[in-house]
């Protein structure tokens, strides 16, 4: 359990990860490289098991998509918001395997300043949650009973239908339509004029805001 929930950590906090809802498959993908090394060798090969960590696998990675939104949140509205070093800071305590730290580089600081301005500049956004994945509902008692990595999840209640977000309008999905636009008009390097520019003004807004 905690090896997946590190690993969806520690991808989610990649510098150069401007996508947000597939994350399951790039951990499904680095838990099976290392299978040996997370002691999941008994797992491949065997279907039953193979469709419990993947269920299992995708509701981690929810779990920590949606931690990430909440800090999000409550770093722009509130009574208690951050600065962008402490939201930077806080970002690697959370997610980062090696823990917190302020000063990780350009990169780091770089998406993690986009994102804060993204959630500053769209506030309406941040309480739209991304629409319940209907295949995080209980494994089989099979799978259950042949699953290695613990207790069977348990199915999430429904919301109200006046709560539920309709596909593709929930926060993560925003933020990946934003970046897709923006990487066709400014290119894939953070180092282009055009992020270059939209970087610096981010930066001295964090510093005027503060």
């Amino acid at each position: 359990k905690t090896n997946i929930h590190i690993v969806a950590g520690d991808l989610i906090f990649d510098p150069n990860r401007i996508t947000f809802m597939t994350l399951h498959f790039d951990v499904a993908n680095h838990l099976h490289k290392d299978r040996e090394a997370f002691k999941l060798t008994n797992i491949y090969g065997n279907p039953a098991r193979e469709r419990f960590l993947t269920i299992y696998t995708k509701h981690q990675c929810s779990s920590v998509r949606n931690s990430f939104h909440e800090l999000l949140r409550d770093s722009v509205i509130g009574d208690d918001t951050s600065t962008l070093s402490d939201f930077i800071y806080d970002c690697s305590n959370r997610f980062r395997r090696a823990g917190g730290n302020s000063d990780l580089g350009h990169p780091v600081r770089t998406r993690l300043a986009i994102l804060h301005r993204f959630a500053y500049e769209n506030p309406h956004l941040l309480d739209w949650a991304e629409e319940e994945d209907e295949s995080l509902s209980t494994p089989s008692a099979e799978d259950a009973k042949d699953s290695p990595i613990g207790e069977p999840l348990k199915k999430k209640r429904k919301r109200g239908q006046g709560g539920r977000t309709t596909k593709g309008e929930d926060f993560w999905s925003k933020v990946e339509m934003w970046f897709e636009a923006r990487q066709k008009q400014w290119g894939d390097s953070w180092g282009t004029p055009g992020w270059t520019a939209y970087v610096c003004l981010t930066v001295w807004l964090h510093i005027k805001l503060t």
